[in-house]
Parts: structure tokens; C-alpha cells; sequence
């Protein structure tokens, strides 16, 4: 019997560790615009801004400042990026957050929305890297692709302490690479915040995939982010 279970554990953690490949030895994908998440909904108090980061399991990563136009609304600028193995990207991004409730008007809840647009280089195609045809590896072709696109996604957060936050978020995006097929891309998680004077840190995880005309893979989105808040 325990020899069984022992087995069926193995099984399952290998079952998980295979869904762990978004863009595996044969990618083909246009570049996602944002590539990790917020965090929890309505974390900032009135006329706050902030600057943030997150990086994910693939070691793909956002840096970026929300800028305080009023309490409810910011406006984004933010850069995304993945500089390591063949699936190369990097973007720089403007958007806005509209945020209903929060810490801002004194609420323990909090839903906002985000939307925005990129551009820069990047995306893969099944070969980059590994060889086209035979050939050598295309290692720098990532650079010569012009990349654009659009988000939009939604949050909900809840506070119901000061130190302690949790969030569910989704979000979509379509993009567009040179010599690559359009790819839409979804995203959604949950995690937990956690808040000490001006530092917010969150940890979170879910599902994430992306489609085109080629392929569609899926697979788990762990990540963590960073928020210092002024």
C-alpha cells in the first residue's frame, strides 16, 4: 500500500512538472506584452504611487511605476522581459488601473481593471536556436522581429487585515511579431499579499497559456512581486 501511494505521488508531480512548459523545444509565439501580474487589487492608500517587479517561473520579468492621477485611477509604464534561453522577448508598455474600493477609500475589498498597449522585439518560431533546417541555431533572430500588442485583465483583492492581502486575477492579451503568427494569450492566478510600512510582497500562482495558428500550449504560472509604495 505504501509503495502505491508512493507511486501515484511520483506520478502526479511529474503530471504537474509537464504542464511547467509554456514555449517548450518547439515554440512558435508573439511575445506577451506583460508577462507577470499586479498583485492585489486596491493595496494603495490615497495619492499613493508606487514602483513594483515580478519575475515568474521562466524567468521572464516586469519592472514598471504606477504614477498617481487620482485615487482611483494610475497610469502604468512598465518594461517586460525575457532574456534567457531561445524564447527572447523584450517590451516596454503604457496602460492605465481603474480601481473600485480598496485601501484608498477605506475598504477591506478591492476590484480593478487594467488595460494598455506595447511594443518592442521579441517572439520565437519552432527552430529558433535549435537549428533551422539543419543550419546553426538563430539565437539573435528575436531582436529583428518588431513586437506590439494590447492586455486588459481584472482583479479582486481583499484586506482583511492591514499586513495581509489575497487576490484572484485574469487577463488576456493579443500580440504581434514580425514573421509570427498572432497569438492570443490568457493568463489567471491567485496569491497572497503580504504588507510591512512601505513594501508590499506577493506570491502567486495559476494557469496560464497562449494560442495561434500553429499551436497552443498551457501550463502552471508561479511568480513573485515586489511593491514599494510612496
Amino acid at each position: 500500500m505504501a509503495h502505491t501511494k508512493t507511486s501515484m505521488t511520483v506520478a502526479w508531480i511529474l503530471a504537474l512538472a509537464g504542464l511547467g512548459g509554456l514555449g517548450g523545444c518547439a515554440a512558435t509565439f508573439a511575445p506577451p506584452m506583460q508577462s507577470t501580474h499586479y498583485g492585489a487589487a486596491g493595496r494603495l492608500r490615497s495619492g499613493e504611487m508606487e514602483v513594483r517587479g515580478a519575475v515568474n517561473l521562466y524567468l521572464a520579468g516586469t519592472a514598471g511605476v504606477g504614477i498617481d492621477l487620482t485615487d482611483s485611477l494610475k497610469l502604468e509604464l512598465a518594461g517586460d522581459a525575457k532574456l534567457v534561453d531561445a524564447e527572447r522577448w523584450a517590451v516596454g508598455t503604457a496602460g492605465v488601473r481603474y480601481t473600485f474600493g480598496g485601501k484608498a477609500r477605506g475598504d477591506w475589498w478591492a476590484v480593478d481593471l487594467e488595460a494598455g498597449m506595447g511594443a518592442g522585439a521579441g517572439g520565437v518560431r519552432d527552430g529558433d536556436g535549435h537549428g533551422d533546417e539543419g543550419g546553426s541555431p538563430d539565437e539573435d533572430a528575436w531582436m529583428e522581429r518588431m513586437a506590439v500588442g494590447a492586455y486588459a485583465g481584472v482583479g479582486v483583492g481583499f484586506h482583511p487585515w492591514d499586513f495581509l492581502g489575497l487576490f484572484v486575477r485574469a487577463r488576456v492579451q493579443e500580440t504581434f511579431a514580425t514573421c509570427l503568427p498572432p497569438t492570443f494569450w490568457w493568463a489567471t492566478l491567485a496569491g497572497l499579499e503580504f504588507t510591512l510600512a512601505p513594501v508590499s510582497l506577493y506570491v502567486a500562482a495559476g494557469v496560464a497559456g497562449y494560442e495561434n495558428s500553429v499551436e497552443s500550449e498551457y501550463g502552471l504560472l508561479p511568480e513573485v512581486g515586489l511593491s514599494i509604495h510612496f
